[in-house]
């Protein structure tokens, strides 16, 4: 563990260093020891909570021994404990940064990255990646030949999403920005609408060209703006695209959208304002007007309140020192915005997010939240069968009186509804027919490519994509046997099936496209009728 801090400092301090400066052509004042030491401490901490996150997906996957996960788990709380009494203080750069912190954002968590491959994922000998007791540091070599380990891989695992979306990082990190290019394009063949893929792609694709962002990075911002038009990095991108070119009014316009996004005391607003600062001066705009509003709650970030109970009916199938996670994501999914941990002793509990850590990095708090519930058999953050779970509720990130109630056993049914099975462990095996609506018959083309998806019905990372062509409408279609998306993601008792029409052959939704509407379905359903009959206006 001690490695992946002195790996994690380095790519945090070297890639600013060395990647921030000519990000778009300007220089950054050199940081005062204090602001360096507190900037690495707070990176360092971000990366710490999401490796322990990662850490309990490790152990439920069977990836990693019981005691290796102990030895870790101890480590990272020991450090992030350290780092969490670390003095917080400002960086001190000049306005032109706000660009920048775009990548500034995810420095970190490439690090992290570096971290699954070094010391977790399946396949890699944990023997060859650990310290040796000298305490030698792993070389430039042995980290360049973990990368390229994951590279060979994923030869013989083409679908694996997550496995991509690593090694596109891992290249990002070792300045291996047309690899890391490739690999992106290839990720989003995978999971054609996460923008946030597009975003990365763009800002690889970028690099590798002198940081010029003209072109196709522009068209990929474009994608990634579509797909969630508040993705910030994208946004960031976006704005810093229009600098390059001189629009200095268009910049400044861009950038503002941001702060619509962003508690007004968040670091990267008051640097967004800056870079807006600069932008006006240089377009001779008068100064920025006022500082707008936070998306929700003032900026407090989560301070959800309420009460969790256990169903009657479940109470035997459950143990008093059972783990029980309660947690705040991103409606659409995604990392967890806080997380409480508690025992089943301690139901029914009333829990309170206020002055809980956040786990939300530079991550805006949005105006709605997700707050779910789950018992782990296993003691994991990650969902197996035999777990009992409480429907999330979507709801204010500052909301009080939220009730739920652990009423759901994963692998069974809702307790007091119908048995509604999960999904058998083979998967999806979703059947049905594709069709094309007559009336938009002469908008598609023979050769224009048909995908068809199933996904979680609140959004996410695909379980399972066919691709076809418009030649091959009408069609039947059936995912018996289709390779898997979901990893280690249980298949939940319902999912969403949809298809698209993609005019220019990628897995990004844009205008002109033909799509059939989401069907919400039991992934084993048969006969699912879908029709490709509106067209996208954006």
């Amino acid at each position: 563990m001690t490695v992946f801090i002195v790996i994690a400092a380095l790519l945090v301090v070297g890639a600013l260093v060395l990647l921030v400066p000519p990000l778009f052509g300007f220089g950054v004042r050199r940081l005062a020891e204090q602001d360096v030491g507190a900037y690495q401490a707070r990176s360092a901490l971000a990366v710490l909570r999401e490796q322990l996150a990662d850490l309990d997906a490790e152990l439920a996957a069977e990836r990693i021994s019981e005691d290796q996960y102990q030895r870790t788990r101890e480590e990272l709380e020991r450090r992030a404990l350290d780092e969490g009494q670390a003095e917080s203080a400002a960086l001190a750069a000049r306005p032109a940064r706000a660009w920048a912190l775009a990548l500034v954002v995810l420095v970190p968590l490439v690090a992290a990255l570096v971290y699954l491959q070094t010391g977790s994922l399946a396949g890699l000998d944990p023997a060859k990646t650990a310290v040796p007791e000298g305490g030698q540091q792993i070389t430039q070599e042995q980290v360049e030949q973990m990368v390229a380990n994951l590279a060979e891989r994923l030869k013989s695992e083409p679908d694996n999403a997550e496995g991509w979306f690593m090694l596109a990082r891992s290249y990002n990190a070792l300045g291996r920005f047309d690899e890391a290019a490739t690999a992106y394009a290839t990720l989003a063949k995978l999971v054609p609408d996460e923008a946030q893929v597009y975003a990365d792609w763009a800002d690889a694709l970028a690099a590798s060209k002198g940081r010029n962002l003209a072109g196709e990075p522009e068209q990929l911002i474009d994608k990634a703006l579509a797909l969630d038009p508040n993705n910030v990095k994208a946004i960031a991108l976006k704005g810093s695209a229009a600098f390059q070119q001189g629009d200095y009014a268009q910049a400044s316009s861009v950038w503002e959208r941001i702060l619509t996004l962003l508690p007004p005391d968040n670091e990267l607003a008051q640097s967004i304002r800056q870079g807006i600062a600069e932008a006006r001066q240089r377009g001779h705009l008068p100064p920025l007007a006022a500082v707008p509003a936070p998306a929700a709650g003032g900026g407090a970030g989560v301070t959800l309140s309420g009460e969790l109970s256990l169903a009657p009916e479940l109470a035997g199938k459950v143990s008093a020192d059972d783990t029980l996670f309660v947690f705040v994501r991103p409606v659409g999914g995604g990392m967890p915005f806080a997380i409480l941990r508690h025992t089943v002793a301690d139901l029914p509990l009333k829990f309170d997010f206020k002055g809980v850590p956040s786990m939300a990095g530079n991550r805006p708090i949005p105006a709605q939240v997700v707050i779910g519930a789950r018992i782990s058999k296993s003691g994991n953050a990650s969902a197996g069968a035999g777990d009992v779970e409480a429907a999330p509720l979507t709801v204010k990130p500052d909301a009080a009186g939220v009730k739920l109630v652990l009423n759901q056993e994963l692998g069974g049914a809702a307790a007091g509804a119908a048995p509604a099975p999960m999904a058998a462990a083979g998967g999806i095996s979703l059947s049905g027919e594709l069709s094309l609506a007559p009336e938009l018959a002469q908008k598609a083309a023979p050769n224009d490519v048909v995908f068809i998806f199933v996904r979680p019905v609140n959004g996410g990372m695909p379980f399972a994509v066919l691709r076809h062509t418009v030649a091959d409408l009408p069609l039947k279609f059936d995912f018996n046997g289709v390779p898997s998306m979901a990893g280690n993601r249980p298949i939940p008792a319902q999912v969403a099936i949809g298809a698209r029409v993609s005019k220019s052959g990628r897995a990004g939704a844009a205008a002109g496209d033909l799509e059939a509407p989401s069907v919400t379905v039991k992934p084993d359903a048969s006969g699912v009728n879908l029709v490709l009959k509106v067209e996208r206006t954006s």
